[in-house]
């Protein structure tokens, strides 16, 4: 009886199976590639996390529009570049400040100092120059502090002009009354006194005080004999300096009100 062969497949045990290689634990040639690859990849990558995409200082830094970069493919516009921020260049020399400088030599010096602030802020704004803006405002302080002392010298010497005629005008009242009271007494008694006595001539004594003191008023008799003096010089030494222009105060221009009398 003829038997046909079959094939039959042969089932190792596991101690056979141990003992052959493995077809996965061969190293394969292209392995070492392979890892070198994915080692480079990775370090690039680190070093791009770690590497900013743009400078610190985001100040000086502006970005070009999209539309003005080139493409990179189809419906894909590169990302926009930083470029150095360019600021707007100006002159030094602007008209607000040149105005600021002008000012004080058209006797505008008070504005001026305003237009040299405004002047000055703008320019610190723009970041131009503020030299000229500061210069004007030097000046225009100098010629506004020089107006503001000469109007109060002048406002000073008027209050005290007006003060010294009020009491040149007493002092000169004073005398015209002395005078017609040496007249009353040389009438009487045919001589004019040594001395200014108030109560000799019959006045008060606060007619023979001055404005300026008791000793303002200067008496002199003149003619003087034994017997009798026949005249006087009373004068009284003026504040203010009128000199001729005025006779009713100094009749000499010498800075003295002076009534001379003789008989």
């Amino acid at each position: 009886m003829g038997l046909k062969k079959r094939g039959r497949t042969k089932t190792m045990s596991n101690d056979e199976q141990s003992g052959l290689p493995h077809l996965d634990s061969e190293p394969s040639p292209d392995k070492p590639k392979a890892e070198k690859a994915k080692s480079e990849i990775s370090k690039t990558v680190e070093k791009t996390d770690s590497t900013p995409a743009f400078p610190k200082d985001s100040d000086d830094v502006k970005f070009v529009p999209a539309d003005t970069t080139e493409s990179t493919g189809a419906g894909h516009t590169s990302l926009p570049t930083p470029e150095s921020k360019q600021h707007p260049q100006h002159h030094d020399i602007d008209a607000l400040s040149l105005v600021a400088v002008i000012m004080p030599f058209i006797g505008m010096s008070a504005p001026g100092i305003v237009v040299s602030l405004i002047a000055r802020s703008k320019a610190k704004k723009e970041e131009r120059s503020t030299t000229l803006a500061s210069v004007g405002l030097v000046i225009n302080t100098l010629f506004t502090l020089f107006f503001v002392l000469m109007i109060g010298f002048i406002v000073f010497l008027t209050v005290a002009f007006v003060q010294n005629e009020t009491k040149d005008k007493d002092a000169i009242a004073d005398i015209k009354t002395i005078q017609i009271s040496l007249e009353e007494y040389y009438s009487t008694e045919g001589s004019y006194p040594e001395a200014l006595d108030a109560e000799q001539l019959s006045i008060s004594p606060n007619v023979l005080i001055s404005p300026e003191g008791a000793a303002s008023y200067e008496y002199r008799p003149i003619g003087c004999t034994a017997e009798q003096c026949s005249g006087f010089e009373l004068s009284y030494d003026l504040l203010n300096s009128y000199g001729e222009s005025d006779a009713d105060y100094d009749l000499d221009g010498d800075g003295f009100y002076r009534v001379i009398s003789e008989n």
